[in-house]
């Protein structure tokens, strides 16, 4: 499984227009069921996810699970001071859609972000205490 770049910049004209990326469908449930999915096994959470297929219909129950996901990974993780919160239920507006994905989002890059720190003189960072030289 891939991590796959959140869709954050939905707007109202979206909606207006009836382009594509105004409407949930499968495609989007699934890139933000992988995404919880991928978070989750980085930092070792334990998270329920599914595979949606056009047919599914989602219902309250589902949508607060993939919310309480979301939660799940900003409470084990860093975030940013610009992270949102995690949207209330019902995940019902394009705003909300943002928000979650751009928790997921925000999350994915300070984890590779911290990944890919390279050690320097034996140290990640300054600061670090390591007795008299």
């Amino acid at each position: 499984m891939a991590w796959q770049t959140p869709v954050t910049d939905r707007t109202g004209e979206d909606i207006i227009l009836r382009r594509k990326k105004a409407f949930c469908n499968a495609e989007d449930l699934n890139r933000l069921e992988e995404n919880c999915q991928w978070l989750g096994e980085a930092l070792e959470e334990e998270l329920q996810t599914k595979r949606w297929a056009r047919t599914d219909f989602p219902t309250s129950g589902e949508m607060e699970r993939v919310l309480r996901n979301i939660a799940g990974l900003r409470a084990a993780y860093y975030t940013r001071s610009t992270t949102p919160a995690t949207p209330e239920a019902p995940l019902n507006t394009w705003e909300k859609w943002n928000e979650a994905e751009m928790i997921l989002g925000d999350i994915h890059s300070l984890l590779t972000a911290n990944r890919e720190t390279v050690p320097r003189a034996g140290e990640r960072w300054s600061g670090e205490e390591i007795g008299v030289i």
